[in-house]
């Protein structure tokens, strides 16, 4: 496993790679589609797990998001992480990309 913490920035530019959305697309919150809302939401929800920095923190790495803004889309992400296995498994595949390895930071974020 990678004991090193991911950046915000590395955590937004593999969750936008894997998702297939512009990186700038997914930081624009003007951007509200679904799928580009989603894959934002799953962006503060990974930077929470992986980082622990606080929403606060966490949006102004961001660019100056509210952190209201970040907590709501991290705990709609969690919602969604505990209640659909398909996203569950998208969300470990983004952290085994980030950590370069299949399943070591993921088993220990999520107790797997």
């Amino acid at each position: 496993m990678n004991d090193q913490v991911p950046s915000v920035e590395t955590i937004v530019n593999k969750t936008a790679e894997l998702l297939k959305i512009p990186r700038q697309v997914l930081l624009n919150t003007n951007h509200r589609t679904r799928g580009v809302s989603d894959a934002r939401h799953t962006a503060y929800y990974l930077c929470n797990k992986l980082t622990l920095l606080s929403d606060t923190k966490i949006g102004e790495a961001l660019g100056g998001v509210d952190h209201t803004s970040v907590r709501w889309g991290r705990i709609k992400s969690q919602k969604r992480a505990n209640a659909d296995p398909a996203y569950m498994q998208m969300v470990v595949g983004i952290i085994d990309a980030i950590e370069g390895t299949d399943h070591g930071q993921a088993n220990t974020v999520f107790g797997l």
